[in-house]
């Protein structure tokens, strides 16, 4: 699943919820140094469960043991090189897909919540009408601590400054929300914070899924690659202009396009503009 499909699933129950008149109460979990915290071991047993042979599993023994690592410092020169206990080989091809497949059982856990994985960005959520958001939030909590659970028990860390909630819905129902009065979710008994805006995959989510701030970022990021471009105007034919444009700027307004349904006219005048400056 690409962070397009994980993006435009998110949106569309998000968009179902509000459809059906209910909210949608989320977390988005952060995984410290998730790729480096693989343990090797653990690794190779969920290969086996996964059916790998025993000739593939000896191969990726041998890839993943006797690595060695060391770190430079503009100072003090290299450190001493020390062998990798633990974590995939990061910038490699193998490396995302054995994080995968590490990280394929974790949705297990869960007993009520919807889930959307891709790599290390895990987010969960469930729909509930909003007499009944209390209910929700306990059975999310539930969720929440399962997936804690199962962190611990695979050698992951949550990172809790990082790890955020939020709750989608119409105009109306966030607005009548007393956020301060309801019950939150809670991590190794610490409150996570609610947020109105967060930056999932690339996309900026709003409560009631406006798209004002995304638009924003997409018209910001666009100028910024444009400006480039045009700096270096005179030294470049209109065709390379165009190609660049093309490589560098249009992507933007491309990624995940589709899930800004129902956008105001402020905002689709707003991203015009912002597209015919590349002309």
């Amino acid at each position: 699943m690409g962070t397009r499909i994980a993006v435009l699933r998110l949106v569309d129950d998000v968009r179902q919820g509000i459809d059906d008149r209910m909210v949608t109460i989320a977390v988005f979990f952060d995984l410290s140094k998730a790729f480096d915290m693989v343990d090797h071991s653990l690794l190779l047993q969920k290969l086996r469960g996964l059916q790998f042979s025993e000739t593939s599993i000896s191969w990726f023994c041998s890839y993943l043991s006797g690595r060695l690592q060391a770190v430079r410092d503009g100072e003090n020169g290299l450190s001493d090189w020390l062998f990798i206990r633990s974590g995939v080989p990061q910038g490699s091809v193998l490396g995302p897909l054995l994080f995968s497949l590490f990280v394929n059982d974790q949705p297990s856990c869960l007993r009520h919540c919807s889930h959307l994985l891709y790599a290390d960005d895990l987010v969960i959520y469930l729909r509930c009408l909003p007499t009944q958001f209390a209910e929700g939030m306990h059975l999310l909590n539930e969720d929440v601590e399962a997936i804690v659970s199962w962190c611990l028990e695979n050698h992951l860390r949550v990172n809790m400054g990082k790890t955020r909630a939020m709750t989608f819905g119409s105009t109306k129902f966030i607005n009548d929300l007393d956020f301060l009065s309801l019950s939150t979710p809670s991590l190794c008994g610490e409150t996570i914070d609610f947020v109105p805006v967060f930056r999932y995959l690339g996309v900026m989510l709003e409560s009631t899924l406006s798209w004002t701030r995304h638009v924003a970022q997409v018209c910001s990021k666009a100028a910024g690659a444009l400006y480039r471009v045009q700096m270096n105007d005179n030294h470049l034919t209109l065709e390379l202009r165009r190609r660049l444009v093309v490589a560098l700027v249009l992507p933007h307004f491309d990624y995940c396009a589709a899930a800004l349904t129902n956008l105001s006219e402020v905002l689709e005048l707003k991203l015009q503009v912002s597209l015919n400056n590349c002309v």
